[in-house]
């Protein structure tokens, strides 16, 4: 029997935990543009540790300074990639397909051997190869901020409790 060999166009197979389909659109729109080499290499590497993305009131499982606007955690048997809701909301839509580029880059890095626990160096590194790639970096600003404070006021309630943290705490 011959084995069909998946189109590196298609998305990995991710299971994505919140808004399901305006997710997996700018998981697309990002996918496609990554050359499909660096695509097949991503797919391999999540074909033995599938991928779960959740989007996250607030990103405080770190030890960072500042908030971050993603994070890809390795587990054994899976990997967890986190993003902070209220930024996967704004317009333009460009700088998030940066950081769902960055993201995917670290899991590049990681599958070719190139990781490193320097975090620094880890950084920048994935930061060069997504714009290797043809993505911007995003940054926040006061206005950005005052977003996400606004988005967060208003769902305090619903999602509150949908933080990085407690997310991580529930994997041990």
């Amino acid at each position: 029997m011959r084995r069909r060999r998946r189109s590196p166009d298609r998305l990995p197979r991710l299971e994505i935990k919140h808004n399901v389909e305006f997710v997996r659109a700018l998981f697309a729109e990002t996918w496609k543009r990554i050359p499909a080499v660096c695509r097949e290499v991503i797919r391999e590497y999540l074909s033995t540790r599938p991928a779960t993305v959740y989007l996250c009131f607030k990103m405080d499982a770190g030890n960072e300074s500042y908030e971050p606007f993603a994070r890809v955690r390795y587990f054994d048997n899976m990997t967890i990639i986190t993003f902070l809701e209220p930024l996967i909301y704004a317009e333009p839509r460009e700088p998030i397909y940066g950081i769902i580029a960055h993201e995917l880059s670290h899991i590049y890095r990681r599958a070719k051997g190139l990781w490193s626990s320097d975090k620094g160096l880890e950084e920048r590194e994935s930061s060069a190869l997504s714009k290797e790639w043809g993505f911007r970096e995003s940054s926040t600003d006061a206005v950005a901020d005052k977003w996400i404070e606004k988005w967060r006021e208003e769902n305090m309630l619903s999602k509150g409790h949908l933080t990085e943290k407690r997310l991580f705490e529930a994997f041990g």
